[in-house]
This record gives structure tokens, sequence and C-alpha cells, in this order.
């Protein structure tokens, strides 16, 4: 079965910021993703969303085999993130870095695209790399998210992503990396979620800071809010 489902009973604050209220029909996917974290601050991400009952942890493919071990007496589950955070190497390596991240005991594989090829309108090649990744994923019944930068892409680009998501059925669409210097637009998520078929389910992410921005994106139509852990 794969790691889909959208409701959690959450009975306490994320970090104090986001409400139980705003995420009863939503998942929090607490984030370590800098590209210096060391394995102590995984541990300690680990027993965070252990301890709040958070429903994913979202860290780098190292560290993928070490969460997943931490977590597995837990209703934890371990995201890990491929060809992050620019996504332009080879459609190869990206597959060989999903082989080893399911191998390593991730629940959940998030990819980045290549993003010169939707500024290209390459649109051919956009689907053609998503469904090899959908084929590997689906082979070992893991979920596939595929990362998009909402924030660079006009309407038109936007609805070219959501129909080969739809294509290619791929499980979330996550909005951001979380590494542009902008706040997620909840505008946006709502055109997502107008494009979309209601089973790809929409993961906001980009400078989630506040209770306002996480409600925005809850009634806007996200189903899991991803927001990163800082020491």
């Amino acid at each position: 079965m794969k790691w889909k489902s959208f409701g959690k009973n959450l009975n306490t604050d994320y970090f104090g910021i986001i409400s139980v209220e705003v995420l009863k029909n939503a998942q929090i996917d607490l984030m370590l993703l800098r590209a210096d974290v060391i394995e102590p601050e995984i541990d300690l991400l680990c027993s965070t969303a252990n301890l709040n009952r958070y429903g994913f942890v979202c860290i780098p493919p190292s560290f993928t085999q070490i969460a997943r071990n931490y977590l597995a007496d837990t209703d934890v589950c371990v995201c890990t993130v491929i060809s992050f955070p620019m996504g332009y190497v080879s459609n190869q390596v990206k597959l060989l870095e999903i082989s080893d991240a399911i191998e390593n005991g991730a629940h959940e594989i998030e990819v980045m695209l290549n993003l010169g090829n939707i500024h290209a309108n390459n649109w051919k090649s956009v689907e053609s790399e998503i469904l090899s990744f959908k084929k590997l994923t689906d082979d070992e019944d893991i979920a596939l998210t595929i990362i998009i930068e909402l924030d660079l892409w006009d309407d038109l680009k936007l609805k070219h992503l959501c129909q080969i998501s739809k294509n290619t059925e791929v499980d979330f669409i996550k909005t951001s990396t979380d590494t542009l210097q902008t706040t997620i637009n909840p505008q946006k998520i709502e055109l997502l979620a107008q494009y979309l078929d209601k089973n790809i389910g929409i993961k906001a992410c980009g400078k989630i800071l506040t209770r306002e921005n996480a409600t925005a994106c809850i009634e806007a139509g996200a189903v899991r809010i991803c927001s990163s852990f800082s020491l």
C-alpha cells in the first residue's frame, strides 16, 4: 500500500505555529534538507516527528536508511529527495538515485524535475522523464512526488504540468524546494487544485512560517504542509 493517506489525528501544534484544526485533513512533512546536515540532527528530527506524531520526515538521501531504522517502530514515514534542489542531472542518474532510496527504505520519493525542459516548453521530455520515475516507484509500490517550483511558472505552463501529472498519474505535486526566497502563494495552489484530479495531492512548501500561511494553503487545496526543521 502506498503511503498516501491524508488524514492523521494530530493533537499538538507544529512548533506552536500551525494549529491542529488547520491540519485535521492534512499531514505534516518535517523537512531537514540543508547541505551541511549531520546525523545527530537527523536523530533529533526523527525524535521530534515521533514525539509530536507528524506524518513524515523529509531528509537527504544519504540519511534514508538511518531515519528508517530510527523510525522503524513508529507511524512516521520517511520521504527523501532526488536530484535536489536543481533537477538537472540526467534521467538515468535520477533513476539510480530512486533505486538507491527505495533500497534504503524510503516510503516516498520526491523528484526535482528538469526545470529547463519546462522553461523551453519541452513537454514530451517532461512527460517521458516522469513516466520513467513512475514505472520504478509503481514497481515497488512507493508514492511519487514531483517538485515543480510553482512560483517560476505562468498559468499556461501550470496547465501543461497539471495535464502531464494527470497523464502520468503521479501521487503528489510539491510546490517548491523551499530554497527560493519566496513565500508560497495560496492563489497558485488554488490553480493547481482546479487543474488537477482529486487523486493527485498537493504538498504546500515555501517559507510556511505562520499560522496564516498554513491556513491559507490548506483552504486553497493543499493536503500536506511541508516546513523546514531549524536548529
